[in-house]
């Protein structure tokens, strides 16, 4: 069986004619050995380098992520079954961007974009075809976010650039990295006419690091607000304040 025929189908696709993989950006920032600065580049992410971004992912958004991490979903195998699941359908779009260091191979950080459609019903789609308590638990705890807030309708657009996640390798954490993917879906979303990019934070550091690049608050929403909805959730593991959804026009 065609393992590809259970990923989701975006309406958006990349235009064959447009470079890839491109660099997006670049930036100096310390060595991890030293306190030279050295370069790094934002670019697309290879194709041969697929498999090796999920495992990224694996290892360190599904250990970091707070909700995941209050309900110990990194150590849960369909939970991670469900986020591969979603990672390989984004992977398709070829709208995933990573950062290197110069003269290295070595994936730093990663931030698997995908543009989402109005027809596409995405996180819906996402949902339905999830296994895991715990993920369905996550995006029921993300729907509450937009009970009364619709991207598409409140800026007038037909998509924009989301995304599945963001996670930078442990020992390269502190340089801006976060930051510098983040900044770098504007040249992104200018080169494919895309006038909006939003995201779900769900931690302090990243929602900090968004406010840095330009990201507005749409809507926020305290983890002891949703207790009111979720009695069980295990707030005294959830090491952050808040879960927004913030947006950028570009």
């Amino acid at each position: 069986m065609d393992a590809s025929a259970d990923l989701f189908k975006f309406k958006w696709s990349r235009p064959e004619t447009s470079e890839f993989p491109k660099i997006w950006k670049t930036f100096f920032a310390p060595d991890i050995r030293s306190k030279e600065l050295v370069e790094y580049r934002i670019q697309d992410l290879p194709e041969s380098r697929f498999e090796d971004a999920i495992k990224h992912m694996a290892a360190n958004y599904l250990k970091d992520e707070p909700m995941t991490f209050a309900l110990n979903g990194s150590n849960d195998e369909q939970h991670r079954a469900d986020y591969t699941l979603g990672w390989r359908s984004v992977l398709a779009q070829k709208t995933v961007l990573v950062c290197f260091k110069a003269g290295s191979d070595e994936i730093v950080g990663v931030n698997f974009n995908f543009v989402n459609s109005q027809e596409d019903n995405f996180f819906k789609n996402f949902v339905d075809r999830c296994v895991s308590n715990i993920t369905k638990t996550v995006f029921d705890v993300i729907s509450l976010m937009y009970r009364s807030f619709d991207p598409f309708k409140h800026y007038g657009v037909n998509n924009y650039l989301g995304s599945l996640g963001l996670s930078v390798d442990r020992k390269y954490r502190g340089r801006g990295v976060g930051v510098q993917l983040l900044d770098a879906r504007k040249a992104f979303c200018k080169e494919f006419c895309l006038s909006l990019t939003h995201t779900i934070f769900s931690s302090n550091f990243s929602n900090k690091n968004a406010d840095k690049v330009g990201f507005k608050t749409d809507v926020a929403l305290s983890f002891q607000e949703v207790l009111k909805t979720h009695p069980d959730w295990p707030i005294s593991q959830t090491l952050s304040k808040e879960l927004t959804v913030k947006s950028l026009l570009i």
